[in-house]
C-alpha cells in the first residue's frame, strides 16, 4: 500500500512539473530587436541619382532563426539589401535576396559589409535628421524604425 502511495505522489508531482513544461511541438518565434540604427548622411545629387545607406544591429534572442529578406523607405525609390565585396581588387556593392539573423545570436549591417541601400532618394539627408524605415522578416514580419541620420 505504501509503495502505491509514493507511486501515486511521484505520479502526481510529475504530472504536475510536466504541465508547467513549454510543448516541444510548439513553434518557437524569433524574438528580434534593432539596436544602433543610423542613416549615412546624404545630398542630392543633380542627376537624380543620389544614395545612402542605413546600418544597424540585428539581435535575435529567440531560439529560431529569422532573415531580414525587405526593406521599404518613403525616403528613395528604392530600398535594397546590399553587401560590399571585393572583386578584382576592386570593393563593390551588390545586392543580396536576404540576411540571416541565427537564433541567439545577431548580425550587424555596418560600413563596408552588409547594409540597407537607399537608391534615389528623395531628399537630403543632414546630421540629425530622422527618416522611416520599414524592415520585412521571414519569419517575424515586419518591423517600422525611425532612424537618424549621422555622419560615418
Amino acid at each position: 500500500m505504501r509503495s502505491l502511495m509514493r507511486l501515486t505522489g511521484f505520479l502526481l508531482l510529475t504530472a504536475a512539473l510536466l504541465a508547467g513544461c513549454d510543448d516541444p511541438n510548439a513553434p518557437v518565434e524569433p524574438r528580434l530587436e534593432i539596436v544602433e540604427a543610423w542613416a549615412h548622411t546624404a545630398v542630392m545629387a543633380d542627376t537624380g541619382n543620389a544614395t545612402s545607406a542605413a546600418y544597424m544591429t540585428i539581435r535575435n534572442s529567440g531560439k529560431t532563426p529569422d532573415r531580414l529578406i525587405g526593406a521599404a523607405s518613403d525616403f528613395a525609390e528604392f530600398v535594397e539589401l546590399h553587401t560590399t565585396e571585393e572583386r578584382n581588387g576592386v570593393m563593390m556593392m551588390a545586392p543580396v535576396k536576404a540576411v540571416d539573423v541565427p537564433a541567439r545570436g545577431e548580425v550587424v549591417l555596418k560600413p563596408g559589409g552588409l547594409h540597407v541601400m537607399f537608391i534615389k532618394i528623395k531628399h537630403g539627408l543632414n546630421v540629425g535628421d530622422k527618416i522611416k524605415l520599414t524592415l520585412e522578416f521571414e519569419k517575424s514580419g515586419t518591423m517600422e524604425l525611425e532612424i537618424t541620420a549621422r555622419a560615418p
